[in-house]
């Protein structure tokens, strides 16, 4: 995958410095995993970003909603063969995130 998401990350706006370095890292480890991205032409509005590969899904999303966040920027993270799904906030600790990816990654 050798997408440009800068304007992705613009889209965040620029007081959201935090957010921008997690999404940044995130899609980093996304790469470093081989996922594709299946709608690269969402980049540009900054909208909802969905990664494939093999059987497994993650979602990057600016308005993800959570029980206890509300609308918060956030990624979902789906296996279909092992049934097994993860949400997280942009304000979770990056280290959970990569772990989590980590593992999906392995399953697949």
């Amino acid at each position: 995958m050798n997408n440009d998401f800068t304007p992705w990350l613009d889209s965040l706006g620029s007081r959201e410095k935090r957010r921008r370095e997690f999404f940044a890292k995130v899609f980093a480890v996304i790469a470093s995993h081989g996922f594709t991205l299946e709608n690269p032409n969402a980049i540009e509005g900054g909208y909802r970003l969905s990664f494939k590969r093999g059987d497994c899904w993650i979602i990057a999303d600016r308005y993800s909603s959570f029980p206890v966040a509300g609308e918060t920027p956030g990624i979902h993270l789906y296996d279909e063969v092992n049934s097994w799904e993860a949400s997280f906030t942009s304000y979770t600790p990056i280290h959970i995130v990569i772990e989590s990816i980590n593992a999906l990654a392995a399953d697949e």
